[in-house]
């Protein structure tokens, strides 16, 4: 899929219409959420975003943990699929606008027709969290996609 098909750009309220998120007993609530049409500076290292025209992110905490979801508007499939696969080797997401100092933690990126999404949580402080659960609950947000691709497909 490219952005041909699915030309309009993801509005913050699309993308990030929920205040809470849930997953077993954890409930991430949403603080600061950004949207960019500079995609570099969203990351660390040289990832490949050639013909990326945004990056939305929102980050999400929880007690003693801290989360970001991050989604990049590439030009098509193969583009998401590359800038996911230099996140799995050398690229990292840079902490959000409004996220507190965290480090390591659990992520995951996938790639979603010409969109590539990153969940990322982490500890906050000495906590020693099961970061399963937070996860979880910050990759729901991309739910909203499958909606949105199958109108555009």
């Amino acid at each position: 899929m490219s952005r041909e098909v699915d030309p309009e750009p993801l509005a913050v309220g699309e993308v990030f219409g929920k205040d809470t998120l849930s997953s077993g007993a954890v409930q991430m609530k949403r603080g600061q959420s950004s949207v960019s049409g500079n995609c570099a500076e969203a990351v660390w290292g040289s990832p490949p975003l050639q013909g990326c025209t945004q990056v939305l992110r929102a980050v999400y905490s929880a007690d003693g943990v801290s989360g970001q979801f991050a989604i990049f508007n590439l030009a098509d499939s193969g583009a998401a699929d590359r800038l996911v696969q230099a996140f799995r080797k050398d690229a990292f997401l840079k902490l959000a606008p409004g996220q507190p100092a965290i480090s390591g933690g659990s992520a995951q990126g996938r790639a979603l027709g010409h969109y590539a999404v990153v969940s990322w949580v982490a500890a906050v402080g000495d906590e020693k969290p099961d970061l399963t659960d937070p996860l979880l609950a910050v990759d729901s947000v991309s739910q909203f996609l499958q909606t949105r691709l199958l109108k555009a497909g």
